[in-house]
């Protein structure tokens, strides 16, 4: 279905003498916009989403979508963003709930055989996360915040739950306190790093 948008805005054109303006220097600076919208039964790069609304805004070249909650089956997810366009500098927090087999379609084949080889998942993410970097450039991707998960496995072994605070930067992940359970069995660290 079609989104419903609805959205205000504003600019300053160029004097009416000026042949050829400088529409990204003289007239971008000057947009500004502010609005709502709502889809139902969308698509977000092959991700199937039962409904997403927010509220987004543009000033002084920097996009803000405010308050945009995104269902699915597993339940929900609020995300926020500031984005600059002068700089390409973005920002996210997202909190709720995600399952990560509907990430999949973001995966190579390979990648996603080679996790279906380890993994399955039983129940979504819980996630409270902020990530951060320069869009186009995967090196300055950079994340901090709380992940939980149960009811998975991990080569055939049950995991009843796991959960960590999480820190990535430099093709590095770092867990922090990171605590797993599987029936009455407990495993528990002070950190645990990954490098990519």
């Amino acid at each position: 279905q079609p989104p419903a948008l609805e959205a205000r805005g504003s600019l300053i054109l160029p004097s009416w003498t000026n042949a050829h303006p400088d529409w990204r220097g003289e007239v971008q600076p000057t947009i500004r916009l502010s609005g709502e919208f709502a889809s139902t039964n969308a698509q977000f790069h092959n991700i199937p989403i039962d409904s997403a609304q927010g509220n987004f805004s543009y000033s002084h070249l920097v996009w803000r979508l405010s308050h945009l909650v995104v269902r699915r089956p597993e339940g929900t997810l609020t995300l926020r963003d500031i984005e600059n366009d002068a700089t390409r500098n973005y920002h996210w927090h997202a909190q709720g709930t995600l399952a990560l087999s509907a990430l999949q379609p973001l995966l190579t084949t390979s990648q996603a055989e080679r996790i279906s080889e380890v993994f399955t998942f039983n129940q979504p993410l819980s996630l409270d996360a902020e990530v951060w970097g320069r869009l186009y450039d995967n090196e300055t991707i950079a994340a901090r915040g709380r992940m939980a998960l149960t009811n998975f496995t991990i080569h055939g072994e049950t995991v009843s739950s796991v959960a960590s605070d999480f820190r990535y930067t430099n093709r590095c992940i770092e867990f922090f306190q990171p605590r797993l359970q599987t029936g009455a069995q407990q495993m528990m660290a002070d950190g645990i790093t990954v490098d990519f």
